[in-house]
């Protein structure tokens, strides 16, 4: 998480910033592959060790819900992580309003995901909904990172050129 954050970034940012592409692209790999370990470990924890978390941290009267909610959760933000993993080459591009139209989109989505999920299977519904409309998040993000650093690539490319 935050460890890598602070470390990758500024590799990142380096990479785009002196136009080394291949760079970029290899700690953006390194980044996703540390942060997918770490999370998808987080999440299998969580999910195996659900009832003794739980059972530590909430009252009595939410346990039994909580123990079906947490996996969801705990899936979900592995995508989450990963989508802001992506976003941060969006940020070194300098394409910030690509960001804002990437949560507006995964806002409207997990809107529509969680009014369904609750109509659906109430909480637990809600629940199944987050990995949903993260991993939405997270193709989006992968999109429009893709697209800003071979823009930015295209466009160093044409000035050399001339």
């Amino acid at each position: 998480g935050i460890s890598t954050e602070a470390t990758l970034r500024q590799v990142l940012y380096k990479d785009v910033a002196q136009r080394n592409f291949i760079g970029a692209r290899r700690t953006l790999f390194l980044w996703a592959v540390i942060n997918l370990i770490v999370g998808a470990t987080a999440a299998l924890l969580l999910t195996f060790w659900a009832i003794p978390i739980i059972q530590l941290l909430l009252a009595i009267e939410y346990r039994s819900s909580a123990i079906g909610l947490l996996p969801w959760l705990a899936i979900g933000h592995v995508s989450l992580l990963l989508a802001q993993t992506f976003e941060r080459l969006v940020y070194a591009c300098q394409r910030t309003q690509y960001i804002v139209q990437v949560q507006a989109a995964s806002a409207g989505v997990a809107v529509a995901a969680g009014v369904l999920g609750a109509w659906w299977g109430g909480l637990l519904g809600v629940a199944m909904a987050v990995p949903i409309y993260y991993t939405i998040q997270l193709l989006l993000s992968i999109v429009v990172a893709t697209k800003s650093l071979k823009n930015i690539q295209d466009k160093y490319e044409s000035n050399e050129a001339v």
